[in-house]
C-alpha cells in the first residue's frame, strides 16, 4: 500500500501530487488498496468517536446505531467530493480528514 501510496507523487503524477478525488477515484474503479485505505480511515473515526462517547465527550460525527460498510464509506466521501470540490483537492495525506467532513455532512450533531 505504501509503494501504491508513493506512486501517486511526483513522476506518476509530474509535479502534482496525489489528491483525495484521486484516491476516491482509485477506490471507485475496485483498486482494493484505495478502499482500504478509506475504510480504514473511517474505522479509525469510529473508533475515535466510541472513545469520546465512552469519555462523555462532544463526538466528532452522530452516527445512527448502524455499522457504516467500506461502500458506504465509500458513498459519503464520494458524494462529499462532489459537492465540495475543494474538498477533493485536498493531497491524498488528508483523506481521514476529508473522511471527518464528509461523516460530519451526513450524520451531523443536533
Amino acid at each position: 500500500m505504501l509503494l501504491a501510496l508513493g506512486c501517486l507523487s511526483g513522476s506518476a503524477y509530474g509535479e502534482e501530487r496525489a489528491r483525495v478525488v484521486d484516491i476516491v477515484g482509485f477506490a471507485r474503479n475496485g483498486d482494493d488498496h484505495f478502499q482500504a485505505v478509506i475504510t480504514g480511515a473511517g474505522r479509525g473515526l469510529e473508533a475515535a468517536n466510541e472513545v469520546l462517547k465512552g469519555r462523555n465527550q462532544a463526538l466528532l460525527y452522530c452516527q445512527p446505531d448502524i455499522a457504516i460498510t467500506a461502500d458506504q464509506h465509500l458513498r459519503i466521501i464520494e458524494q462529499s467530493v462532489q459537492k465540495h470540490p475543494n474538498v477533493g483537492e485536498l493531497g491524498a495525506a488528508d483523506i481521514g480528514v476529508a473522511l471527518l467532513f464528509a461523516l460530519q455532512q451526513a450524520f451531523p450533531c443536533k
